[in-house]
C-alpha cells in the first residue's frame, strides 16, 4: 500500500512538473516572438528613416517657420494695402500715401520669403476671420489663384489715376459752385490749375503720357471757367 501511494506521488509530482514547465515554455517562446517582432519594426522603421527622411520626418513648413505668424499679419498688411490703393484713393494725398503703403508692405512681406503654404495658410485665415465678422475683406475663390501669386500683383496706376481724378474734379466742382463772391471762386480755380501742375511732377504721374495728358486736359477745363480778365 505504501509503495502504491509513493508511484502515485511520484508520477502526481512528474505530472505537475511538466505541466509547470509545459506553461512557462509557452510563456518563454511568446515573449521571444515579441521581442523579434519589436526588434524587426524597430529596424524597419530605422531603414525607413534613413532611407526616406524627408517622408517619415515631415512636418508641415508652416509649423517649421518662426515667422509664420508675422508672415500671416503681414501678408494680410500687404492685401490691405492693395485694397486700399484700389478701392479707397479718393483724393491725390491718399492716392500717394495709398501707393507708398502698398510698396511697403510689398518689401516687408518679401524679406520674410514666405512659401506657398505661408500664403494659402494666410489666405484661409483671412477667410475664416470673415466667415466670423471679424475682417471685412472678403477673398472669393476666383481670387485665390491671384492673390497666391503676390510676388506679379501690381497696381494698375493709369485705372487707379482716372478714378481719383475723377473724384477730383466731381469735388471740386462742388466746392466752386458753392462760391457766393466772384474772386473767392477765381482764387479757388487758380490755386486748382497751379495743383495739377505740382501733380505732373509726382515719379508715377510724369512717366505716363496718359496721366499727363489727363491733367493738361483737366488744367484747361479749369482755365475756361476763369473770366477772360483773371
Amino acid at each position: 500500500m505504501i509503495v502504491i501511494k509513493i508511484v502515485f506521488y511520484t508520477f502526481c509530482l512528474i505530472f505537475l512538473i511538466a505541466f509547470l514547465r509545459l506553461i512557462f515554455d509557452k510563456k518563454y517562446r511568446e515573449e521571444q516572438i515579441k521581442k523579434n517582432e519589436a526588434k524587426k519594426k524597430s529596424k524597419l522603421q530605422q531603414s525607413s528613416h534613413n532611407n526616406l527622411p524627408h517622408i517619415c520626418a515631415y512636418k508641415a513648413h508652416y509649423k517649421n517657420n518662426p515667422n509664420r505668424k508675422a508672415i500671416i499679419w503681414h501678408y494680410l498688411r500687404f492685401l490691405k494695402a492693395y485694397r486700399d490703393f484700389k478701392d479707397e484713393s479718393e483724393d491725390f494725398y491718399a492716392y500717394k500715401r495709398n501707393n507708398k503703403d502698398f510698396i511697403q508692405a510689398k518689401g516687408e512681406l518679401r524679406k520674410l520669403h514666405p512659401s506657398n503654404d505661408d500664403i494659402l495658410i494666410a489666405i484661409r485665415y483671412c477667410q475664416k476671420e470673415y466667415y466670423y465678422g471679424l475682417c471685412d475683406t472678403k477673398i472669393e475663390t476666383n481670387d485665390i489663384t491671384l492673390l497666391q501669386n503676390w510676388r506679379e500683383l501690381e497696381i494698375n496706376y493709369e485705372e487707379v489715376f482716372s478714378k481719383t481724378l475723377a473724384q477730383y474734379i466731381e469735388y471740386w466742382d462742388d466746392v466752386i459752385n458753392s462760391y457766393v463772391q466772384k474772386p473767392a471762386r477765381i482764387k479757388r480755380i487758380h490755386y486748382l490749375i497751379s495743383d495739377i501742375e505740382g501733380l505732373k511732377e509726382y515719379e508715377i504721374f510724369a512717366q505716363s503720357d496718359n496721366i499727363l495728358q489727363q491733367l493738361n486736359t483737366t488744367q484747361e477745363y479749369y482755365r475756361q471757367m476763369l473770366p477772360s480778365d483773371s
